[in-house]
């Protein structure tokens, strides 16, 4: 590595040398995954499974059917935008099919049909043209190098997995759920044509568009510890053996008729192994739930997000995990975990049960969707602030009219405007000052520039040169828009998106002649507010909205506008102004 540029160029150099070279799949002739297109986020169902099938099939077959139905007409109404798959189960281990025998030649295998558990089967073939026609996608959880050590029939496919020295079966627990697991030798054939076609299974008979590939026990097993375990084909290292089963699954998906998305969990950045192009580079554990029992846990979801920024970027496909937005989560932890999702970029998974949340809570999921199609950067605030060894504090993420995927709806207004938004995180366990210069996240220190709080909707006033946000609470994040200053009505901020006028406002403009603001706007689900800052000299003389019933408070500087009872997808306002003053 060359140091010349600094740590942190050098690093980001580094991260797109070790994508170029180490992602598996990139080649531009395959048609699964290796292409960087953002990936959709999901909705996690929490269907309850087992490696028995599913209890009481035709109930949770219905409860499926209303969560599917649910999420479309959500879609319809302009909601949840952003969620592209369902995730139907989640598989810690490879199906050890007691009903199946295999011989030790792969080619004696070929007339087998290896299918996974009949009623998981049967269930995912029923469920997922359902997906299809209300135009979603289906994804699924599974860890496929390893199988159950509690499931009888494993005990028929023991010679199928690692043993220590001395060739006694070795095991190890999965974290979170405790299952015990047996490491499947991928040096052995027969363990790899297993794994091919119980893939193949479930890609090209049931038509799953999205898998996550769980590596976890593989890490934690002979990449940390080889010495504990020892394979049929001694030539291989571990590093070796570990490449070889991440090989094997894209070969698999490849040769699959239906395309499939491949999403890496758990997976290291590995210059000698490879990696998927698609990535979760946080474990899929909530971040919401019982956060002030487990604070540590989302402060360490910032650290390795911050940590693997560079590689994350050069990937592309990222999500940032899953999160928990209802109650009995606290308002501040939910907030906190709201402004994590938004400015990480990427996509994320809903584990709430959104056809049972509140309402409220299920508003904050709409004020994130879309998601920026990028991520915050981190803002090192002194010399001994840096993103390996401390929990940043402040994310940059700028926004202009490229930075969200917008549908146009009718006229466009021109605007070049770009913002900022910010994310604001005091990890201690006290109340904390944080301060930092306007000149470290890109603007003009001499300009003035009005700065609104998002999750408070309040308007913090007009800075210069530098920002102080005092008495911040502990464990809290605050989302902060940053826009510069004009001389005439402005947009200033809304409640509606997170970005604050990036997905939210369509258009937005100033007529001259007429002294006359118009915007364009997506509609809110109960209500929405839209926050304009007014020059001492502007007053407002006349308000014309449709699709909508509208209030307002005129508080000066604030001129805020309430949305309800909203009657179309979008909204139109325009606001005419007298002039006190020549100014």
């Amino acid at each position: 590595m060359n140091f010349s540029q600094g740590p942190a160029s050098s690093f980001e150099n580094y991260a797109h040398l070790i994508s170029k070279l180490s992602t598996l799949g990139h080649s531009s002739e395959s048609k699964t995954s290796s292409a960087k297109i953002p990936l959709g986020s999901s909705w996690n169902l929490q269907s309850e499974t087992s490696h028995q099938g599913f209890q009481k099939t035709s109930i949770i077959k219905k409860d499926i059917k209303r969560k599917i139905d649910f999420i479309s007409s959500q879609k319809q109404a302009g909601y949840l935008d952003d969620v592209e798959y369902v995730q139907l189960a989640s598989l810690p281990s490879l199906f050890a099919n007691d009903d199946m025998s295999f011989d030790k030649e792969p080619k004696n295998n070929k007339d087998v049909k290896l299918t996974a558990n009949d009623q998981l089967l049967a269930m995912l073939k029923n469920t997922v043209p359902e997906l299809h026609e209300k135009g979603l996608k289906a994804s699924l959880r599974f860890s496929p190098f390893c199988l159950l050590a509690s499931d009888k029939s494993t005990n028929k496919a023991e010679d199928l997995l690692l043993t220590d020295e001395r060739q006694r079966k070795t095991t190890l627990f999965l974290p979170g759920s405790g299952l015990e697991v047996g490491l499947l030798d991928l040096s052995q054939p027969t363990a790899g044509e297993k794994i091919r076609q119980q893939i193949q299974s479930l890609v090209d008979d049931c038509r799953i568009d999205c898998l996550y590939i769980d590596v976890l026990p593989y890490v934690q097993g002979p990449l940390k510890s080889p010495e504990n375990f020892t394979w049929n084909n001694k030539s291989l290292t571990s590093i070796e053996l570990y490449k070889k089963g991440l090989e094997l699954l894209v070969s698999t998906v490849r040769s699959c008729n239906h395309e499939v998305k491949l999403i890496g969990e758990h997976s290291p950045f590995v210059l000698s192994s490879g990696f998927f192009s698609g990535h979760q580079f946080v474990s899929q554990e909530t971040i919401g739930d019982q956060l002030w029992i487990s604070r540590r846990d989302i402060k360490q979801t910032m650290f390795n997000f911050a940590k693997y920024l560079p590689l994350n970027q050069s990937i592309g496909n990222t999500e940032l995990g899953a999160i928990t937005i209802d109650e009995p989560n606290p308002t501040n932890g939910v907030h906190l975990t709201a402004t994590l999702a938004a400015i990480a970029g990427g996509s994320i998974m809903i584990n709430d049960e959104l056809d049972q949340m509140k309402p409220d809570r299920l508003e904050i999921l709409d004020k994130l969707f879309p998601l920026s199609l990028g991520p915050a950067k981190v803002i090192n605030l002194n010399d001994k602030t840096d993103m390996v060894s401390n929990y940043p504090q402040v994310w940059n993420l700028p926004v202009d009219k490229t930075s969200f995927d917008k549908k146009t709806h009718g006229k466009k207004l021109a605007t070049d405007e770009t913002w900022n938004i910010l994310g604001i995180f005091n990890w201690q366990e006290y109340t904390d000052q944080i301060t930092f210069g306007l000149a470290d996240i890109g603007l003009d220190k001499s300009k003035n520039y009005l700065v609104h709080d998002f999750w408070n909707c309040q308007f913090l006033g007009t800075v210069q040169n530098r920002l102080t946000l005092m008495d911040v609470p502990p464990q809290s994040g605050r989302l902060l828009c940053i826009r510069l200053k004009q001389d005439i009505p402005q947009l200033l901020a809304t409640d509606l998106h997170f970005s604050q006028g990036g997905a939210d406002v369509l258009s937005v403009g100033w007529d001259e002649d007429r002294h006359t603001f118009l915007l364009v706007c997506r509609a809110p689900r109960e209500k929405g507010d839209i926050f304009l800052h007014l020059p001492d000299d502007y007053l407002p003389t006349e308000t014309a909205c449709v699709g909508a019933k509208y209030t307002y408070k005129w508080q000066k500087p604030i001129h805020k506008i309430t949305f309800s009872q909203a009657q179309q997808k979008v909204i139109q306002l325009s606001i005419r102004f007298s002039k006190t003053s020549s100014g």
